[in-house]
């Protein structure tokens, strides 16, 4: 009975729930085995020790100005690595904001907790502290996989949702990063955007207050993770605009649903108030520029070609599968009005600013990984495509899927080149 029972619920799954269960499962098990946790020097590394920092800093040396840092990077028997930026005043400050630390902090507790009962070290350092983090990575990589299903099933069928995500993460830089840099900001941003954009769509369809609360909430977080991410509210806002007598309806809209306009405003701002506490006990600001003054944007010399379509970094050299997501605008504009024209435009100006920062290839990495995080908005030009596919001749949907097939090759041979040294970090 109970086998009869368990039968029939499998068969009410579909395969797309079953990809992002087994993708996950698949990640994880490569994650442990490769057991970056148990390297000194792995998964806190680069960028992610300035993300982190917050945490062992707030909770372990009771210390958040880092008069306890020494250049040994040790307290007692314990090591830790926390790079900080100084001002002209001496004081030092974390250079990242703290939105990271948010998304870390229920698994950083969590091995605190653990670490703390079995008499493990408890600096934040030690190898439980990094299977906190890359649980979170997996946790919140599930999210977005789910969040984003649940988009995909509202315009396209079962299979063009479950194409897409093989393509995401077979085509794509997501796995990589999910696996080897768990600690980056790029999956956290990926779960985060993909799930703004799904209540974006619930709050246009019908602007509830829970709604309301969420996008507050994400857009403040996505914002204090990567402040440049703030173009995705494009995305809500511009959302039903495709002319004059759109926009006049869209102000209406607003104007009569201000309340729950105020109220995301609000509990966007109000994430950021420990962000503003922080930098207003460190340095006397409410508000402070912790890059300098020469790690800045520079709008009037973008480097889009180079981004692109570059060797060092281009974004369709390293991840060539995306190509199509751009080729699928032009169907998915004449499917779906409503999200297509603020989709093209959170596009344009999400490629022009990503590309107009002074380090435009983001440092050592594979591909142009800051696009990691609107994998999900691409991902409804990439299934309008697919979902087009169904009514061409036969040699098309060969020769696409062939295509498809190649690009997912390629990704998988630049993740073994760059780990291996075969492709220049």
């Amino acid at each position: 009975m109970a086998f009869l029972k368990l039968r029939n619920k499998v068969k009410t799954w579909s395969i797309s729930l079953i990809l992002v269960f087994l993708s996950i499962f698949l990640i994880s098990n490569v994650s442990k085995n490769i057991s970056l946790y148990n390297k000194q020097e792995a998964v806190i590394e680069w960028d992610a020790i300035s993300l982190y920092a917050y945490l062992p800093a707030f909770f372990i040396y009771n210390d958040i100005k880092l008069d306890f840092v020494q250049p040994n990077g040790k307290t007692g028997d314990c090591s830790y690595t926390i790079w900080y930026s100084e001002n002209n005043k001496g004081q030092r400050i974390i250079k990242t904001s703290m939105g990271v630390s948010y998304m870390y902090l229920p698994f950083f507790l969590g091995a605190h907790w653990y670490s703390s009962i079995t008499n493990n070290p408890t600096c934040g350092y030690s190898p439980i502290y990094k299977i906190g983090i890359i649980i979170s990575c997996l946790f919140y990589l599930f999210l977005g996989l789910f969040f984003l299903r649940k988009i995909l099933l509202k315009y396209y069928s079962e299979l063009v949702t479950s194409i897409v995500l093989i393509i995401l993460l077979a085509g794509t830089s997501l796995s990589y990063y999910s696996i080897f840099l768990p600690a980056y900001t790029h999956i956290f941003s990926f779960a985060l955007v993909t799930m703004f954009l799904y209540f974006s769509i619930k709050w246009n369809e019908a602007p509830r207050f829970t709604y309301s609360i969420a996008l507050g909430l994400l857009i403040g977080v996505i914002t204090l993770i990567r402040p440049t991410n703030f173009l995705i509210v494009l995305v809500w806002i511009l959302y039903n605009i495709y002319n004059l007598n759109s926009l006049k309806l869209r102000i209406k809209f607003f104007f009569t649903h201000y309340s729950k306009i105020l109220l995301i405003a609000f509990l966007a701002f109000l994430t950021w108030i420990p962000q503003l506490i922080y930098w207003k006990y460190v340095t006397g600001d409410f508000f402070y520029y912790s890059y300098g003054e020469n790690e800045r944007f520079f709008f009037n010399h973008p480097h889009i070609i180079e981004g692109l379509f570059g060797f060092r970094k281009g974004f369709f050299i390293y991840t060539p599968i995306m190509i199509f997501a751009f080729i699928g605008l032009y169907y998915y504009f004449k499917q779906n009005k409503a999200l297509a024209i603020p989709i093209i435009i959170y596009s344009l100006l999400t490629i022009y600013v990503t590309l107009s920062w002074w380090c435009w290839w983001y440092g050592g990495c594979l591909g142009m990984r800051p696009f990691i995080d609107s994998y999900a908005i691409w991902c409804l030009p990439l299934a309008a495509l697919i979902n087009q596919l169904n009514s061409q001749k036969i040699g098309w949907i060969i020769g696409i899927y062939l295509s498809m097939s190649i690009f997912i090759w390629f990704n998988f041979m630049y993740m073994k080149k760059y780990r291996t040294g075969g492709v220049h970090f």
